[in-house]
């Protein structure tokens, strides 16, 4: 399977991940190479430079819950970094969040 578009909004400079077919392609390739968590970073700046996230409540929560389904689906866990509180309070949906820095 290779990399679809509709698997993000896109801006100019940036691209929000939302389906979560995008994290099983990644996780699913990356799981037999070794990786046990998945590291997403910089989500204060991904969610503060994109208009999308800014003009839709909805976006962010789509991104965390994709991610999440594709980590349980691969059985890994998730770390999430550069978070706002906000951020924190989705985790209440994710099963697969272990920790957050």
């Amino acid at each position: 399977m290779g990399m679809n578009s509709s698997w993000f909004v896109k801006e100019t400079d940036l691209a929000l991940p939302i389906d979560a077919a995008l994290f099983e392609h990644l996780m699913g390739r990356a799981k037999p190479l070794g990786l046990a968590v998945y590291e997403q970073d910089w989500i204060c700046l991904t969610h503060m430079k994109m208009n999308a996230t800014q003009d839709n409540v909805h976006l962010a929560r789509q991104w965390f819950l994709a991610m999440d389904a594709a980590a349980q689906k691969s059985n890994m866990t998730i770390q999430l970094c550069m978070m706002f509180s906000r951020h924190v309070l989705q985790t209440l949906e994710m099963d697969a969040v272990t920790n957050a820095r």
